[in-house]
């Protein structure tokens, strides 16, 4: 997430399975407040894979491209704490931009 005005009370939950093969699992929970006036907003992710995508328990259709994942602000609770929970897989890499294995 972005810095913006719009978005605030912001924590991350992150739970990796680490695999010794080529691939790696993951499980984000981010918890946040959207404010009144809000508009779309995307998360950055330079990850393979998105398996899942909850918004508030609901699994909801997953609009992801090139290295964003796109989140409708009607999907989301205005004023109210939201959860988005998106599950990932993953390559490790050797170039560090990310994840090594060794």
């Amino acid at each position: 997430l972005t810095a913006d005005k719009s978005i605030e009370g912001v924590s991350y939950n992150l739970t990796l399975l680490l695999h010794k093969k080529e691939k790696y699992q993951g499980n984000l929970i981010i918890t946040l407040t959207i404010k009144e006036g809000a508009e779309d907003f995307f998360l950055d992710f330079h990850g393979e894979q998105v398996t899942h995508l909850k918004i508030n328990g609901n699994d909801t259709e997953c609009l992801f491209s090139q290295h964003k994942i796109h989140l409708l602000i009607s999907k989301l609770k205005v004023g109210e704490e939201n959860q988005i929970e998106v599950g990932f897989i993953n390559t490790y890499v050797t170039n560090s931009a990310g994840l090594h294995r060794f």
